[in-house]
């Protein structure tokens, strides 16, 4: 049986904020949709698909036009809700196919789930993917009370795409319409007209991504691990403290800066605020802001340090080379491991102190100042 697939991407994704529809947000460098338009492209069952789009201008702006899928049949302009707009793209699809309908903003779905939908769906006419549920349901009053407790092995999560024979979806989109009854749900359509359909495992990771905190999930997931490089370099001046990796090291000049000028400390920061894409220190803390005058470097990691514990990541490892001809930091080394540790709480053995000189070359040869480099590995946690 022939098999298309209807792409439901009309969505204005208001609940993630900003202006461009979540579907098109990126996702390891690509809009969400392409991640499912890329798995359907490629299924050996899959013949066409039908997108429908909220804006067909902002689709070809996002993915391109023509878009780069062989497999696209028709870009069609949705309709007031999902579910009108799923009837616009079944009237795009062979009335003797079968449709698969997905949301765009699924992008974790797998070629084996699209099989087992396709294959459920062929022998029973509907077919949809679904999960169990983790946590105790709790049936809600009209006035947001509880009003009972679900056994929740008697529950499941609904998932696309889910699979139908094109006449059945369509038959039931008529119902529905005639009805006045409305469902984000196709699956709840064709149960209306009393047609049984087949339940297929489901895959966890098969999440749709409706909050900032879903994108930034799915986002971990996609790159469980990043790595960021970090570079700093301070001139060095007399009547300062030199501090390095919070720790006042004992010497004749200290480094130059609005804050304490802690290189080795800037050096980390800049490289766990790339690892996770946030930006630079000197957007976070610009030095032509009074209040950062002076201040600890260590409290601007602490910061960040949560920072990166509200976007869901922790700090693997960390290892920093301090370059400098003088002076000696052997002896305090091990200090400033456990402060850089204690600042984004991590254990000591996760941070690696070094030091470098660099043979008298440059102005960190002639001894006129320091610099630091710092590579750190970050990890996505749920």
């Amino acid at each position: 049986m022939r098999v298309e697939v209807i792409v439901a991407a009309g969505g204005k994704g208001l609940r993630l904020g900003g202006v461009v529809p979540k579907q098109y947000l990126p996702l390891g460098g690509i809009p969400l949709i392409e991640h499912c338009l890329r798995q359907f492209e490629s299924h050996p069952r899959v013949d066409r698909m039908v997108v429908v789009v909220g804006n067909e201008e902002e689709f070809a702006r996002h993915i391109g036009s023509p878009p780069p899928y062989a497999k696209i049949s028709a870009v069609v302009p949705g309709g007031r809700d999902r579910q009108d707009s799923i009837c616009l793209g079944l009237e795009r699809c062979d009335p003797d196919s079968l449709v698969l309908v997905h949301d765009a903003v699924r992008p974790f779905v797998t070629a084996d789930l699209i099989t087992a939908v396709i294959e459920a769906a062929e022998k029973s006419g509907a077919a949809i993917p679904v999960v169990p549920v983790a946590d105790t349901p709790k049936l809600l009053d009209a006035n947001g009370c509880l009003a009972k407790t679900l056994d929740r092995s008697m529950i499941s999560l609904s998932q696309t795409p889910q699979g139908f024979t094109a006449a059945l979806l369509k038959r039931a989109h008529e119902s529905a319409q005639l009805d006045r009854y409305r469902s984000t749900d196709d699956a709840a359509l064709v149960e209306r007209l009393g047609h049984p359909v087949t339940l297929v495992a489901g895959n966890k990771e098969n999440i749709k991504i409706t909050t900032k905190e879903d994108l930034q999930g799915a986002e971990r997931s996609f790159f469980p691990y990043r790595t960021g490089i970090g570079f700093d370099q301070h001139p060095l001046g007399p009547g300062r403290d030199l501090i390095l990796g919070g720790v006042k090291v004992p010497f004749d000049r200290g480094l130059e800066g609005h804050s304490d000028a802690d290189v080795l400390v800037h050096a980390v920061c800049d490289a766990l605020l790339g690892a996770a894409r946030l930006g630079d220190i000197g957007s976070l803390f610009p030095d032509t802001d009074p209040a950062n005058r002076d201040t600890r470097s260590l409290d601007f990691l602490e910061q960040i340090g949560a920072l990166l514990a509200d976007r869901g990541y922790r700090v693997v490892n960390l290892d920093v080379t301090l370059v400098a001809e003088a002076p000696m930091i052997a002896s305090y080394r091990k200090e400033m491991e456990w402060n850089l540790a204690a600042a984004l709480g991590r254990p000591p053995e996760a941070v690696s102190v070094k030091a470098s000189r660099s043979g008298g070359l440059g102005p960190m040869g002639r001894g006129e100042g320091m610099a630091a480099w710092c590579v750190a590995l970050l990890e996505g946690v749920s």
